[in-house]
């Protein structure tokens, strides 16, 4: 093991390269992540390695260390958790999109709620009904993005969504506006409402009669389209997805 790690470093501290395994392009740092060796992480981080770099399944090491080999395990294991964490101690993982777009150097910083070929962490942990994860991201400051919730509406699994919140947030209605499930809305229905409240009425009404009825449903149909991908820096190798201008700081 200590020979596997002491390679892994080695390789992934030289260029921030990888390997080719069966179909996929692999990085060191996100396999470790995978696996939850947390303290192997933390030792290729300290030695200069990019975390946003991206595997050929569109992982970063984010990604990968909120992620179970087991499929079936619907829970957050113990060394996932202290990956994840250690992430967020470390500052590699911003919730900010304009921080995440500024960084000088790319793949020094992954964005919290950006996408995967497979849908962002939290869009999965909705997907595969992991409470845990879910409980975990609302803590950390994650959010459902645009492009989640146009996900969950053309797989209509919004249904999905509503439970899982009354789950994390112990409210019991989900289809309206309220301060304990704010994370969960669309961050262009927050910019509607801040350009709603120009139409003169009084903070007051605005807040008690106007946006606890303006749902998520009124930004979508049933024939909203997906856009870009917002994902990790994939490298020179397999190009790069961070300039996809699905939504703008």
């Amino acid at each position: 093991m200590n020979i596997l790690l002491t390679s892994l470093v080695a390789v992934e501290t030289l260029d921030d390269s990888g390997a080719i395994f069966g179909e996929h392009y692999h990085c060191p740092l996100i396999v470790v992540a995978y696996y939850g060796y947390y303290t192997a992480v933390q030792l290729m981080i300290e030695l200069g390695a990019l975390p946003d770099l991206g595997d050929g399944e569109g992982r970063n090491v984010w990604f990968a260390s909120l992620q179970s080999p087991l499929a079936s395990v619907t829970t957050l294991r113990k060394c996932d958790e202290l990956t994840a964490q250690l992430l967020l101690d470390r500052k590699v993982v911003t919730t900010s999109l304009k921080v995440w777009k500024g960084q000088s150097k790319k793949g020094s910083i992954c964005y919290m709620n950006g996408d995967s070929s497979v849908g962002s962490v939290m869009l999965r942990s909705i997907i595969n009904k992991n409470v845990h994860v879910l409980k975990f991201l609302v803590q950390s400051g994650g959010s459902l993005t645009d492009r989640d919730y146009s996900q969950l509406l053309l797989s209509n699994k919004t249904s999905q969504l509503n439970k899982m919140v009354i789950k994390v947030s112990n409210v019991s209605n989900v289809t309206s506006y309220s301060e304990e499930i704010s994370w969960s809305f669309p961050p262009t229905w927050k910019v509607a409402v801040k350009l709603c409240q120009n139409c003169g009425l009084s903070e007051e009404i605005f807040d008690a009669n106007v946006i606890p009825f303006l749902s998520r449903d009124w930004f979508y149909s049933d024939s909203h389209k997906c856009s870009y991908l917002l994902g990790p820096s994939l490298g020179d190798k397999f190009g790069s997805c961070r300039q996809q201008p699905w939504m703008n700081p």
